[in-house]
């Protein structure tokens, strides 16, 4: 590349929401912004989320440095896989910039994870940023600027390009919201992206998640009195169920405690290692809520009290199978049972795809006997919203693209309606306010080049890109998304599986599950007949296999392969589906 060229492109979060992972390309120095997850749904054969490939990634470039702009999953849960695909690809691990609370999350996860087992050797990568001051990241002048989202220290990232030349700069929106009430670290309003002495940027990356929804995002401070309405209503055990980083709404409701004469407890593993980072690092009472003098007691002791002087804190809101509420909600958690008059409030947004998940959560809750709120529902009870999106809506992004005026939009994190809704609405400040910028939609898989010319930056090419799908993890191993095994997972669940044993004295042992309905009035029978007919099936093929000599030799594998692709045929005809089928040919 020539030395006044940019870049842009994404391994994830744009053209889809989550997996938030972004590419600047500064000549030859590239700066990748975030390191994502996103969560798969109940029904995705025991996949627990999806992450970019950063091995193949790493194979082809090789940056020294990457930026995290907050604490979310959806930008640091991916942060150990990408330093495990750095090492697997054999160059060295990125040093790692982030704000206190996303780094000391992310250390966590890192030496924890199992599944990545050679990244914690370099949790030392991982470096605390000094909030909105400039520094030098490998030659480019960044800018991490503290903003306002549903967790602490989220923040908009600045880049400034001199290189020798006219400087370039480009302002990184990051998740974002605009909140002119004040908060106990200050108002942060639209002035704190003012950061490039008043000159129009080249560039503006720009959250667009909410670009479809009209006017403005409500405000934190708006969300405690309602979630105040409807807790002093309730007679009974009160449970709160929250994102786990939202810090500030956690410190509101234990202070909320002390206010409603209520003891709390914290539950959700998540939940207490933010509270203990939040504790030790001072965000109560500088950052967030004072909560000095609430009564904050562990989950065994809490129980002891009287229920209406309880106030239990937790995790599981999106329906997440290992969560509290999903095992308050089947009745298998080891200190709380839901009783008549307990109630369950979901401080929180159903995240798109869970849902089902939300919907069996609510149900699940209601016969065992809580008083659920959640959605317009709560709303009605309580008066108001008891959430806020973090997100910025028409209203807020139109603001900053008035007192930005970039010479280049990019709508970035969300899928292509929700960037394409974010365009248009660039061209209409645009049009109404009568200045003039380029507007560059890019999902997934494409890149935007850009050379610098004298009136600017000009778009010189666009070009797809070559990504051999993303990683999946479950709960103990990480497996590409196009390992043959996943579709033998869909197979099996779709079809269900048949083993079978053919010995060289013609004996044939047989199991399968999944083919016939356990609760069905003849399952017996069933099952009896189907394995009565692979056996006199499998009996017919005993003499074609001792012809062939196939007992004799050392390598039966493709033998086995072929027996197994016949059994296959054959169990469909019986069953009318076609089972995933394993075959074993024993010699004596």
């Amino acid at each position: 590349m020539s030395s006044r060229s940019f870049r842009f492109w994404s391994l994830g979060g744009s053209g889809e929401v989550g997996v938030n992972s972004l590419l600047y390309q500064f000549g030859e120095t590239l700066l990748p912004v975030d390191a994502g997850i996103v969560f798969a749904n109940a029904n995705d054969y025991g996949i627990e989320c999806l992450h970019a490939d950063y091995q193949s990634f790493f194979q082809k470039h090789k940056p020294k440095s990457w930026l995290i702009t907050h604490a979310h999953e959806d930008h640091i849960g991916a942060v150990a896989a990408m330093m495990e695909g750095a090492i697997a690809a054999g160059v060295e691990v990125p040093v790692i910039y982030a704000p206190l609370l996303a780094a000391e999350l992310i250390r966590l996860k890192v030496m924890e994870d199992t599944r990545y087992p050679n990244a914690h050797k370099f949790v030392g990568k991982v470096r605390n940023v000094d909030l909105n001051e400039w520094f030098d990241v490998d030659g480019i002048e960044v800018r991490f600027i503290e903003g306002r989202h549903s967790t602490l220290q989220s923040c908009a990232i600045a880049f400034k390009w001199a290189d020798g030349a006219k400087e370039m700069s480009l302002l990184h929106s990051s998740d974002f919201k605009i909140d002119s009430e004040e908060y106990e670290d200050g108002v942060r309003g639209l002035e704190i992206y003012d950061v490039f002495d008043g000159k129009r940027p080249d560039f503006l990356a720009v959250d667009s998640t909410n670009s479809e929804r009209s006017g403005k995002t409500v405000s934190e401070k708006e969300i405690i009195p309602n979630l105040k309405n409807l807790m002093e209503k309730q007679e009974g055990r009160i449970f709160v169920s929250l994102f786990s980083s939202n810090v500030y709404r956690v410190s509101s409701l234990i202070k909320l405690s002390k206010d409603l004469g209520r003891s709390v407890a914290l539950a959700g593993r998540s939940l207490l290692n933010v509270h203990r980072i939040a504790v030790e690092n001072s965000f109560y009472g500088s950052n967030c809520r004072d909560i000095s003098g609430a009564q904050i007691l562990p989950q065994d002791e809490i129980v002891r009290s009287p229920k209406h002087k309880q106030l239990i804190i937790c995790t599981g809101s999106q329906g997440e199978r290992r969560s509290v509420l999903a095992r308050l909600a089947m009745g298998t958690h080891s200190n709380f049972k839901i009783d008549e008059g307990d109630a369950v409030i979901l401080s929180s947004k159903t995240i798109p795809g869970n849902e089902k998940a939300v919907s069996w959560l609510v149900n699940s809750l209601l016969r065992e006997g809580a008083k659920v709120y959640w959605g317009s529902y709560a709303v009605l009870q309580a008066g108001g919203p008891i959430h806020g999106s973090g997100h910025a809506r028409r209203e807020e992004i139109a603001d900053l693209l008035s007192m930005l005026k970039p010479k280049n939009i990019i709508p970035v994190h969300g899928e292509l309606r929700q960037l394409r809704s974010c365009a248009e609405l660039s061209q209409q400040v645009m049009q109404s306010q009568g200045w003039v910028s380029n507007v560059h939609l890019c999902e997934n898989l494409s890149r935007l080049d850009f050379v610098e010319s004298a009136d600017g930056w000009e778009l010189e090419s666009r070009s797809l890109l070559e990504y051999e799908g993303r990683m999946l993890r479950f709960d103990n191993f990480v497996a590409h998304s196009l390992d043959p095994f996943l579709r033998d997972r869909k197979h099996s669940a779709k079809a269900g599986i048949v083993s079978m044993t053919l010995d060289s004295v013609g004996r044939v042992q047989v199991k399968f599950c999944g083919l016939i309905p356990e609760r069905a009035a003849d399952s017996e029978a069933m099952a009896e007949s189907l394995e009565e007919q692979i056996i006199e099936w499998a009996q017919s093929r005993y003499k074609k296999l001792q012809k062939e000599n196939v007992f004799q030799k050392m390598d039966r594998s493709k033998s086995e392969k072929d027996l197994a692709d016949d059994l296959s045929r054959f169990v469909r005809r019986i069953v009318g589906a076609r089972p995933v089928t394993i075959c074993h040919l024993v010699g004596l």
